[in-house]
């Protein structure tokens, strides 16, 4: 909507409405974006690359944050493909862009190339698991189990192990089987509590990287899912929220599992009892996931796309300037 007025807008804080002093509109690309960043123009770009390609400072920067550190290689072959059809539409104009993953293993730098772009895609590959495949305990039922002593996720880990170890006795063992299932709670929480941790600090030095460049600045965050669930990385989540706001960057992130089933699948083990619990911590945990990508895009303006296939359309509508903004004081 590009013929918005001062007095179609109100701005509250704390329930208190502020007076709106001043409205600026920017179109995207034109002569006002450019001037409304030129306080920042100085500002050195996060990568050489910048100045060794063009000495044009770009309208918009957009860099692409794949998690692989929480993608699966189904997630991730899907992912790739889309995210290379957009690449041409992407660097259009000054536009510049990069393409980095959570684990620090890929960065193709800033870049108007899109041969590095698509060369940085294709290098992506998930991080293995370091968790035992028996039990198998997520980080979910980890926390059900550790933090909030649920009764049922730890009978399920019990029967999960009782069930792995045919050498433990249910009658005379089940004391041994219980410490087992335990330290496996114990560990899964600690394993991906470490990474959801340096997920977090990965994207935060991201965040500060491109708080020094001119221009309309996204990072686009694409990933299967991963949660908040301890204090530190929700400290960490609320830091990561007010530094992109400040530093007036969007994020937006795109669910790269797409249209999911929380029910039991065939490539599941159905053999641990009880299933109807396994389900239920299944269902529980893969809706959980999305909460982290829906709370930075709502905290920074961003959008957040999820429940469709059509990851084409996602990384499209994710990867569109606006064509008009406003800036109040």
């Amino acid at each position: 909507m590009g013929d918005l007025k001062q007095e179609n807008f109100q701005v509250f804080d704390n329930d208190k409405q502020r007076t709106i002093s001043e409205i600026t509109v920017e179109k995207c690309g034109g002569p006002d974006a450019n001037a409304a960043d030129s306080s920042e123009s100085a500002a050195p770009p996060a990568s050489p690359d910048t100045a060794a390609q063009s000495s044009v400072l770009p309208d918009r920067t957009i860099v692409f944050l794949f998690d692989d550190m929480h993608m699966s290689f189904e997630d991730l072959a899907y992912v790739r493909k889309a995210g290379i059809n957009v690449l041409a539409g992407v660097l259009s104009g000054s536009n510049m862009a990069a393409v980095v993953s959570t684990s620090g293993k890929v960065n193709s730098g800033l870049t108007r190339d899109p041969a590095k772009l698509q060369q940085a895609i294709m290098g992506l590959s998930p991080r293995p698991s370091d968790h035992s495949d028996c039990p198998l305990i997520d980080y979910y039922q980890a926390d059900l189990m550790v933090n909030k002593h649920d009764a049922e996720a730890n009978a399920d880990a019990l029967a999960q192990v009782l069930n792995c170890d045919s050498g433990i006795n249910p009658q005379t063992d089940l004391p041994v089987a219980q410490r087992l299932s335990e330290a496996a709670a114990r560990c899964a929480l600690s394993i991906v509590n470490q990474d959801v941790q340096a997920t977090f600090a990965a994207t935060m030095e991201i965040v500060r990287r491109m708080a020094k460049l001119p221009g309309q600045r996204t990072l686009i965050l694409v990933s299967s899912g991963f949660l908040a669930i301890v204090q530190e990385p929700k400290t960490q989540e609320s830091r990561l929220i007010d530094l992109a706001a400040q530093s007036n960057i969007t994020i937006s992130a795109l669910d790269a599992r797409g249209l999911f089933t929380t029910a039991l699948v065939a490539s599941d083990d159905t053999h641990v009892v009880p299933v109807q619990s396994r389900n239920e911590f299944r269902a529980s945990a893969l809706r959980a996931n999305e909460n982290v990508m829906a709370e930075l895009s709502d905290g920074t303006g961003g959008t957040f796309f999820h429940n469709s296939n059509d990851l084409n359309a996602g990384f499209r509508s994710l990867t569109e300037a606006p064509e008009t903004i406003y800036l109040l004081e």
